[in-house]
């Protein structure tokens, strides 16, 4: 499976297939060949969207993490009895959504102190920039 959040957080919607699916308590746990949805970790909530598979699209309820795997947590429906290895898979994240948490995750680094040597080394590069990074310490 390959993290595309890593390599490309601002990426809205993806083309990818199905690598293995399982079905759990009424609900379509789906590993996807790319998986485009940040998982909860760290303190940040994981990403909620759409997924268009087998001619429908539906809500992504979540998302769970096992042995090593990302699963997309879906309403499990009578179309996706045969749900399997290689099914086109069309992946849409709920972009206001993601982009809001991306800025409050942001905002918390700099608020907790974090991003203050982040910060310190971009205003030694910038030229006539008031040093008010020096109240920081």
């Amino acid at each position: 499976m390959n993290h595309v959040y890593f390599k490309q957080p601002y990426q809205k919607s993806a083309d990818t297939m199905v690598e293995s699916a399982v079905r759990e308590k009424g609900q379509l746990l789906i590993c996807l060949e790319e998986n485009l949805y940040h998982a909860k970790g760290g303190g940040q909530p994981d990403d909620r969207g759409e997924i268009e598979l087998c001619g429908k699209r539906v809500p992504v309820e979540g998302l769970v993490k096992r042995k090593g795997s990302t699963y997309v947590v879906v309403r499990d429906d009578p179309a996706f009895d045969d749900v399997g290895f290689g099914e086109p898979v069309r992946c849409l994240v709920d972009w206001p959504r993601r982009y809001l948490l991306m800025r409050n995750h942001t905002a918390a680094h700099i608020a907790m102190g974090e991003g203050k040597c982040r910060l310190i080394f971009a205003n030694s590069r910038v030229p006539n920039l008031p040093k008010w990074t020096d109240q920081l310490k």
